[in-house]
Protein backbone atom coordinates (compact mmCIF):
# COMPACT_ATOMS: atom_id res chain seq x y z
CA UNK A 1 0.00 0.00 0.00
CA UNK A 2 1.60 3.33 -1.05
CA UNK A 3 1.72 6.16 1.04
CA UNK A 4 -0.33 9.01 -0.71
CA UNK A 5 0.13 11.47 1.96
CA UNK A 6 2.62 14.37 1.03
CA UNK A 7 5.68 14.25 2.75
CA UNK A 8 6.09 17.07 4.92
CA UNK A 9 9.79 18.82 5.29
CA UNK A 10 10.04 21.00 8.02
CA UNK A 11 12.51 23.26 6.59
CA UNK A 12 10.92 23.93 3.59
CA UNK A 13 10.44 27.54 4.43
CA UNK A 14 14.08 28.02 4.04
CA UNK A 15 13.56 28.25 0.51
CA UNK A 16 12.34 31.45 0.18
CA UNK A 17 15.44 32.97 2.50
CA UNK A 18 18.46 30.77 0.17
CA UNK A 19 20.23 33.38 -2.03
CA UNK A 20 18.63 36.20 -0.04
CA UNK A 21 19.79 35.85 4.05
CA UNK A 22 22.04 33.19 3.14
CA UNK A 23 23.97 31.41 0.75
CA UNK A 24 25.29 27.87 1.78
CA UNK A 25 22.81 24.60 2.09
CA UNK A 26 22.05 25.93 5.58
CA UNK A 27 21.76 29.14 7.45
CA UNK A 28 23.99 29.85 10.13
CA UNK A 29 22.67 31.10 13.83
CA UNK A 30 23.20 34.43 13.33
CA UNK A 31 21.34 34.26 10.15
CA UNK A 32 18.62 31.87 11.48
CA UNK A 33 18.26 34.40 14.27
CA UNK A 34 17.84 37.01 11.35
CA UNK A 35 15.51 35.12 9.30
CA UNK A 36 12.98 34.29 12.26
CA UNK A 37 13.13 37.90 13.10
CA UNK A 38 11.25 38.06 9.66
CA UNK A 39 9.22 35.39 10.00
CA UNK A 40 7.97 36.12 12.97
CA UNK A 41 8.11 40.24 13.54
CA UNK A 42 7.26 41.43 17.17
CA UNK A 43 7.05 38.28 18.96
CA UNK A 44 7.95 38.35 22.22
CA UNK A 45 12.13 36.83 21.62
CA UNK A 46 13.61 36.86 25.81
CA UNK A 47 11.66 37.77 29.00
CA UNK A 48 13.34 38.11 31.95
CA UNK A 49 11.39 37.51 34.86
CA UNK A 50 13.48 38.56 37.54
CA UNK A 51 14.14 41.97 35.91
CA UNK A 52 14.57 45.39 37.39
CA UNK A 53 13.00 45.62 40.77
CA UNK A 54 11.40 42.19 40.17
CA UNK A 55 9.64 42.95 37.11
CA UNK A 56 8.53 41.03 34.60
CA UNK A 57 10.94 42.28 30.98
CA UNK A 58 10.29 40.80 27.54
CA UNK A 59 12.43 41.74 24.23
CA UNK A 60 11.13 41.31 20.91
CA UNK A 61 12.91 39.72 18.20
CA UNK A 62 13.92 42.89 16.98
CA UNK A 63 14.88 44.76 19.81
CA UNK A 64 17.43 41.55 20.02
CA UNK A 65 18.27 41.81 16.63
CA UNK A 66 18.86 45.55 17.67
CA UNK A 67 21.14 44.34 20.95
CA UNK A 68 23.19 41.72 19.04
CA UNK A 69 23.72 44.31 15.98
CA UNK A 70 25.27 47.00 18.34
CA UNK A 71 27.10 44.52 20.70
CA UNK A 72 28.49 42.59 17.33
CA UNK A 73 29.77 46.21 16.31
CA UNK A 74 31.41 46.80 19.29
CA UNK A 75 33.19 43.50 19.50
CA UNK A 76 34.71 44.64 15.45
CA UNK A 77 35.42 48.02 17.42
CA UNK A 78 37.26 46.26 20.33
CA UNK A 79 39.29 44.03 17.55
CA UNK A 80 37.27 41.05 17.74
CA UNK A 81 38.08 39.02 14.09
CA UNK A 82 37.18 35.82 13.09
CA UNK A 83 37.78 33.16 15.17
CA UNK A 84 38.74 35.05 18.21
CA UNK A 85 37.18 33.53 21.34
CA UNK A 86 34.61 34.86 23.11
CA UNK A 87 33.66 33.23 26.90
CA UNK A 88 30.21 33.88 28.46
CA UNK A 89 28.71 32.36 31.85
CA UNK A 90 26.36 33.11 33.50
CA UNK A 91 22.31 32.38 34.64
CA UNK A 92 19.34 31.99 32.07
CA UNK A 93 19.20 35.54 30.96
CA UNK A 94 18.54 37.92 27.69
CA UNK A 95 22.00 39.31 27.71
CA UNK A 96 23.45 35.78 27.78
CA UNK A 97 21.64 35.11 24.30
CA UNK A 98 22.54 38.45 23.37
CA UNK A 99 26.46 37.72 23.83
CA UNK A 100 25.94 34.30 22.25
CA UNK A 101 24.28 35.82 19.00
CA UNK A 102 26.41 38.85 19.15
CA UNK A 103 29.71 36.83 19.35
CA UNK A 104 28.95 34.81 16.39
CA UNK A 105 27.62 37.25 14.63
CA UNK A 106 30.84 38.83 14.61
CA UNK A 107 32.81 35.81 13.65
CA UNK A 108 33.81 34.67 17.10
CA UNK A 109 33.98 31.36 18.51
CA UNK A 110 31.66 31.26 21.81
CA UNK A 111 32.82 29.49 24.65
CA UNK A 112 30.22 28.78 27.00
CA UNK A 113 30.87 27.96 30.54
CA UNK A 114 28.70 26.84 33.09
CA UNK A 115 27.72 29.43 35.41
CA UNK A 116 27.70 26.69 38.28
CA UNK A 117 31.50 25.93 37.93
CA UNK A 118 33.60 27.50 40.90
CA UNK A 119 35.75 30.30 39.62
CA UNK A 120 38.88 28.11 39.94
CA UNK A 121 37.50 25.76 37.80
CA UNK A 122 36.27 28.60 35.39
CA UNK A 123 39.54 30.11 35.36
CA UNK A 124 41.10 26.70 34.44
CA UNK A 125 38.99 26.65 31.21
CA UNK A 126 39.75 30.11 30.66
CA UNK A 127 42.87 29.36 30.26
CA UNK A 128 42.59 26.78 28.08
CA UNK A 129 39.85 28.73 25.80
CA UNK A 130 41.94 31.77 26.30
CA UNK A 131 39.39 34.28 25.32
CA UNK A 132 39.92 37.73 24.45
CA UNK A 133 36.59 38.92 26.21
CA UNK A 134 34.95 36.99 29.12
CA UNK A 135 31.02 38.28 29.87
CA UNK A 136 30.36 36.89 33.77
CA UNK A 137 27.37 38.07 36.06
CA UNK A 138 27.63 40.49 38.58
CA UNK A 139 27.51 38.06 41.20
CA UNK A 140 31.17 36.70 40.00
CA UNK A 141 32.31 39.91 38.27
CA UNK A 142 34.41 41.50 40.98
CA UNK A 143 36.35 37.97 41.29
CA UNK A 144 37.22 37.82 37.79
CA UNK A 145 37.54 41.41 37.36
CA UNK A 146 40.55 42.23 40.09
CA UNK A 147 42.29 39.02 38.59
CA UNK A 148 45.21 39.40 36.33
CA UNK A 149 44.38 37.38 33.62
CA UNK A 150 44.99 37.62 29.65
CA UNK A 151 41.34 39.06 28.75
CA UNK A 152 38.75 41.77 29.42
CA UNK A 153 35.96 41.19 31.56
CA UNK A 154 32.72 42.36 31.20
CA UNK A 155 29.53 42.03 33.08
Amino acid sequence: MANTKEQYIPWEFLDEFRGKDFTGEWPTVPEMFNITVKRVGDKACFTDFEGPGGSKNTLSYPQVQQKVKQLAHWFAWKGITKGDRIAVTGKNSPEWGVVFLAAMSAGAIVCPIDWGLHEKEVVNLLNTAKPKIFFVDEEKYDFFREGHFDYEVYS
